[in-house]
C-alpha cells in the first residue's frame, strides 16, 4: 500500500512540474482588417487616398492589451499594434520588404491602432510631399487648377493592408502579422453607397464609480460597438468626411438629464472603457444616478449640416458612494444632523430620542405597576404580621388565664 501511494505521489509531482506556472492563452493569430472603404480626396492643394478599415472584436481586444486582464490572459507585458499599408503602381512590385515582418513601423503608410479601436482611417500617398511625387513618377500630374492629382485614367494604383503586432512575452520581443487583405484598385469615382439614414443605439454596460488613490472619483462604463456603427464610421470618415460622436447624459437623482463630457481619449465609438469626470457636489453624499448614451453624426447635405442621432441606449443605474478629500470613501451624510453615522438609514440622534421616549413610555407605567405590586405586597405582609401578633397576644392571654386558674 505504501509503495502504491509513493508511486502515485511521484506521478503527481511529475505532472505538476511540467505544467506552466500560470495558465495563459496562446496568441496564434491576429485577424486582418476588413470592410475597406476609401476615397480619392482633394483638399484643393493635392490629392490623397483616404482609407478606412474595420477590425474584428478579437483584434480590438489585442490592440487594447493595456487592459491588465487581457494582458494577463495572454501572458504579455507590452504590446503595440499597427496597420501596414502596401501599394503598387501599374501592377509592378509592392513596396513590401522583409523588414516589415520584423518591424511593424517599417511600413511607410498606416499607423498604430489605439486600444479598443474597431475603425481606423489612414491617408495614403498625400501628393503635397515632393518625395512622394518623385517616388510615384508618371502617375502624378497637375490639373488645370495647378493641383497635384493621380492620373488614374492612364495608370493603376492598388493597395493592400494587414495588421502587425509587436509584443513582449517572457522578456522576448515577438511580431505577429495577419494575412494581407485582398488587393484594392483605386478609382476616383467608386461608389460606396449613400450616407447612413439612421444610427443603431449604443450597447453600453457595466456602469461603476472608480477611484484613483487620493483622487476624485469618476464614472466608468463599457461600450460594445455595433457592426452597423463601425460601417457607418468607415463611410463617414472617408466620404463626408465627418465622424461619429458619443453623447452621454446623466440623471443625478432629480429625474432630469444633464449632458456630461467624456474624458476618454480614444474614439467615441471604440470598445474602450469610457470615463466621465464627477464633481465634488456629485459625491457629497451617497446617491443613485442613471446613465444613458447615444450616437451623433453631422451630415453634410444640400440643406446644410444636419445632425443624425441614434436612439438612446438602455438606461443604466449606478450608485455613487460619498467621497471626502483626504479621506476617500466615507459614510453617508446624515440628512438631519449631518454629523452622525446613520443606522439603518436613520439619524442616530433621532433613533436615540425615539429609544429614550420608548424607555420613558414603558418605564413610567412599569414603575407604577411595580410600585403598586410592592405596596400591595407590603400591605399583605403587614396584615399577616398583624394577624400573627393578634394570634400571639391571644395565645399569651389564654396561657396567662390558664396559669391564673391553676393558682386558685
Amino acid at each position: 500500500m505504501k509503495r502504491a501511494l509513493s508511486f502515485l505521489l511521484l506521478i503527481f509531482l511529475l505532472a505538476v512540474s511540467v505544467l506552466p506556472a500560470g495558465a495563459v492563452d496562446e496568441l496564434t493569430k491576429v485577424e486582418a482588417p476588413y470592410g475597406i472603404v476609401y476615397r480619392v480626396y482633394n483638399d484643393t492643394v493635392a490629392e490623397r487616398v483616404s482609407i478606412s478599415c474595420l477590425f474584428t472584436d478579437s483584434c480590438a481586444e489585442i490592440s487594447g492589451m493595456s487592459n491588465e486582464k487581457t494582458m494577463k490572459k495572454y501572458g504579455i507585458s507590452d504590446v503595440n499594434t499597427y496597420v501596414q499599408i502596401d501599394y503598387r503602381i501599374d501592377g509592378g512590385n509592392w513596396q513590401f520588404d522583409d523588414s516589415w515582418d520584423t518591424t511593424p513601423m517599417a511600413s511607410g503608410y498606416g499607423g498604430p491602432i489605439p486600444k479598443g479601436d474597431t475603425v481606423r482611417t489612414f491617408d495614403l500617398l498625400y501628393l503635397t510631399n515632393e518625395s512622394t511625387r518623385k517616388a510615384l513618377g508618371d502617375i502624378v500630374r497637375t490639373n488645370d487648377k495647378g493641383q497635384y492629382v493621380f492620373d488614374l485614367e492612364n495608370h493603376t494604383l492598388e493597395f493592400r493592408m494587414r495588421v502587425s503586432m509587436l509584443y513582449i512575452r517572457n522578456n522576448a520581443e515577438m511580431v505577429m502579422t495577419s494575412d494581407w487583405t485582398d488587393t484594392v484598385k483605386v478609382e476616383r469615382d467608386v461608389d460606396f453607397g449613400k450616407a447612413p439614414a439612421e444610427l443603431e443605439a449604443p450597447k453600453a454596460y457595466n456602469p461603476r464609480v472608480e477611484y484613483l488613490e487620493d483622487e476624485m472619483p469618476y464614472l466608468a462604463f463599457d461600450i460594445k460597438t455595433p457592426e452597423s456603427i463601425k460601417e457607418a464610421e468607415a463611410w463617414l470618415s472617408t466620404q463626408m468626411p465627418t465622424y461619429i460622436q458619443l453623447q452621454v447624459d446623466i440623471d443625478k437623482g432629480d429625474g432630469s438629464w444633464e449632458a456630461a463630457d467624456l474624458s476618454a481619449t480614444s474614439s467615441h465609438y471604440s470598445n474602450e472603457t469610457k470615463t466621465v469626470n464627477l464633481f465634488p457636489a456629485d459625491v457629497d453624499d451617497v446617491s443613485e444616478m442613471r446613465l444613458r448614451v447615444r450616437y451623433l453624426a453631422y451630415l453634410e447635405t444640400d440643406e446644410g449640416t444636419v445632425p443624425l442621432y441614434s436612439d438612446y441606449s438602455e438606461e443604466l443605474e449606478f450608485e455613487v458612494p460619498r467621497w471626502s478629500e483626504g479621506k476617500g470613501i466615507v459614510h453617508a451624510r446624515c440628512k438631519i444632523c449631518a454629523i452622525c453615522h446613520p443606522l439603518f438609514g436613520q439619524c442616530m440622534f433621532v433613533l436615540g430620542g425615539i429609544l429614550l421616549l420608548v424607555i420613558v413610555i414603558v418605564a413610567v407605567p412599569l414603575k407604577m405597576y411595580l410600585d403598586k405590586i410592592k405596596k400591595k405586597k407590603a400591605a399583605e405582609e403587614a396584615e399577616k404580621k398583624r394577624k400573627l401578633e393578634e394570634e400571639r397576644k391571644a395565645y399569651d392571654k389564654a396561657k396567662q388565664a390558664k396559669k391564673n386558674k391553676n393558682k386558685k
